[in-house]
């Protein structure tokens, strides 16, 4: 397997750049195959500093390593499906990959069990094709592809940022207007920490969320959110960095209804992804209703307003 690092990377470590784009590989794995790994065909130690245009070659017995379980899930939900293409409805309370050491059952792995030839679509065996991820307690569209070249094609489109994506987004508090948050983000070293907005003088991954209120309860409003970037827990940061964190948000210091939805479920849901097809080039747009237990959140917060009498 070789990847290329992409234009506009700045110098990163090795294992940290496999790291995101090979989420199935632990640091483990890589002391495993220590003198194994290749950058432009030389072997490197994996604190070497990758830049644009480095090559990375990763060995077979490492890849192999790798080999996703597969899993049955209970219902895969296509919103889109032309045979090159295609787009899930992804459930709330499962991630979109594997994560190494976590929970064998995924949207991923849910495809490959059926279609184990998806295993040859994306930058490692575990992607079987999905394009982008949506966090585990994150519901609604994933679009993914069933051939290597679609699958790179789509890739530089979320480079370049024509790919379009809108979230509902149920947040704490009164919000009276729209508005956009355009700050850079940091993701925590350690594995689990958290996202946070750049400080003054720190250099972070550029990140643009605009949001919209559509329905306004008092306590809570439900947003309209949409973003061409795509940073790690991006809405739910920036969201939160302006006091409106998503409702069940724990993470991100949501307060209120603590027991409104699942454990684990954030009332966000990515209800639209837009994007010029890369063989037709037709833009296409595919949509995801909001899933029953947002609406019985909405529901019941309408409820209570109307018997408190506000």
């Amino acid at each position: 397997m070789e990847l290329r690092v992409e234009d506009g990377c700045p110098p990163t470590r090795l294992d940290r750049y496999l790291a995101r784009h090979v989420p199935s590989l632990s640091r483990r794995a890589l002391r495993r195959f220590r003198g194994k790994l290749f950058v432009n065909d030389r072997a490197v130690p994996r604190s070497t500093l990758v830049r644009p245009g480095d090559r990375i070659r990763l060995p077979d017995e490492l890849l192999r390593s790798l080999e996703p379980p597969r899993a049955e899930l209970p219902e895969l939900r296509f919103l889109y499906d032309d045979g090159d293409l295609f787009a899930l409805d992804k459930p709330p309370g499962i991630p979109t990959v594997q994560v190494a050491g976590g929970d064998p059952v995924s949207l991923a792995s849910g495809l490959l069990g059926r279609w184990p030839e998806l295993g040859s679509v994306g930058s490692s065996p575990g992607e079987a094709g999905l394009v982008h991820r949506l966090d585990r307690g994150t519901s609604g569209v994933v679009l993914g592809a069933r051939k290597p070249e679609l699958y790179r094609e789509l890739r530089e489109a979320f480079r370049r940022r024509s790919v379009r994506k809108e979230y509902w987004a149920l947040v704490e508090g009164d919000v009276a207007g729209e508005g956009c948050v355009s700050v850079p983000l940091v993701r925590g070293s350690r594995r689990g920490s958290v996202v946070r907005p750049a400080r003054r003088g720190e250099r972070g991954r550029p990140a643009e969320t605009r949001f919209l209120p559509v329905v306004r309860y008092g306590k809570v409003t439900l947003l309209r959110v949409t973003i061409s970037t795509g940073v790690l827990h991006q809405v739910r940061v920036h969201l939160a960095s302006v006091g409106h964190p998503v409702v069940g948000d724990e993470r991100y210091g949501a307060t209120r209804f603590p027991r409104l939805l699942a454990p684990g479920r954030h009332a966000l849901h990515a209800t639209r992804i837009e994007f010029d097809h890369p063989s037709s080039r037709e833009r296409i747009a595919v949509e995801s209703p909001l899933p029953d237990d947002l609406s019985r959140a909405l529901q019941e917060i309408r409820t209570k307003g109307e018997r408190s009498g506000g």
